[in-house]
């Protein structure tokens, strides 16, 4: 009677355990393969600009740092704030953030608000490509454009901005010309690429001034213009309302569906088959990033928490 009863406590036991052991399995299942694949940080990331004056404008922001250049202007004239004054806190303030954790600086103004002598590009890649691109992926992020409401009559905002997938042969160091001007959304002329375009000018051909494509050439050189594009939709809200927006892109590689929803809304469902649209090759990687541009006409793009996972 003793032994049958040791019996069942030893089974009562051993079930215990079994079942500790596969939540543990099932538990660091979901770990590793929810871990991102990529997240974009000032140590992730290579940003450029073309030509390369402008390159100062684009700027890595820390956390809930201030991000309006312009509501901070407003206040120092208000409040008689010297020039040099300012200067001296900007050289203390970027000194320490030489020293700070660059992991920190999650959020990056890709364009600013301000009057260039010439149209421009810029560009933040991955450092490294990003691996199980045709396996499927998530790709999440928040971005806001548009002018701030004290500068909306300097002309509308312009042009947009494109998360990008290449394997361009130049890597971080891909740019475009600035003959394709502000639409081209700094993706014309990268070769071998897919970019999610989300345009808030409309340019010669373009179907308004609000809409959201895929644009691809295959493995020659992409480009902004609509016969280039797959697919469009118009979101329900102004692109350039500057508000954050959430974004979730998604390809499902089983069904080969590239889905873009925003604000929990899905705006675009196109079937493509990524590898073989750009040549994603045997170690299934390429870099990822974004792009934006802008002319005649300016506004200020923002994007920030930016992380892509595995499908």
């Amino acid at each position: 009677m003793g032994n049958m009863e040791d019996n069942d406590k030893t089974s009562n036991i051993d079930s215990q355990l079994a079942g500790r052991v596969l939540k543990n399995r099932v538990l660091l299942y979901a770990i590793v393969f929810r871990l991102p694949l990529f997240v974009m940080t000032k140590r992730n990331c290579v940003i450029n600009a073309y030509p390369s004056t402008y390159f100062d404008n684009l700027k890595w922001i820390k956390n809930e740092e201030e991000e309006d250049d312009e509501e901070e202007e407003q206040r120092a004239v208000e409040n008689g704030v010297d020039k040099k004054e300012k200067e001296k806190e900007k050289e203390k303030q970027e000194k320490q953030e030489k020293e700070d954790d660059v992991n920190l600086y999650r959020e990056l103004r890709l364009v600013k608000d301000i009057h260039f002598i010439s149209p421009i590009n810029s560009f933040c890649w991955s450092r490294k490509k990003v691996r199980y691109i045709s396996g499927g992926f998530i790709v999440r992020f928040d971005f806001k454009m548009g002018k701030h409401p004290l500068k909306y009559n300097d002309g509308p905002p312009a042009d947009g901005f494109a998360f990008v997938i290449h394997n361009d042969p130049r890597g971080t160091d891909t740019v475009s010309r600035l003959y394709y001007g502000g639409s081209g959304l700094g993706y014309s002329g990268i070769t071998a690429s897919i970019a999610v375009e989300f345009d808030d000018f409309k340019y010669n051909d373009d179907p308004n001034d609000n809409h959201i494509a895929i644009h691809t050439n295959g493995t020659d050189l992409n480009n902004s213009e609509q016969k280039y594009a797959l697919t469009y939709a118009s979101p329900s809200f102004k692109l350039c309302d500057f508000k954050y927006h959430q974004v979730e892109i998604i390809y499902e590689p089983i069904g080969q569906q590239l889905t873009v929803i925003v604000d929990h809304d899905e705006v675009i469902n196109h079937n493509i088959d990524i590898n073989d649209t750009i040549g994603i090759g045997e170690d299934d990687s390429a870099f990822v990033g974004f792009t934006s541009a802008c002319g005649e006409f300016t506004q200020n793009v923002f994007i920030k928490n930016c992380s892509i996972y595995r499908y």
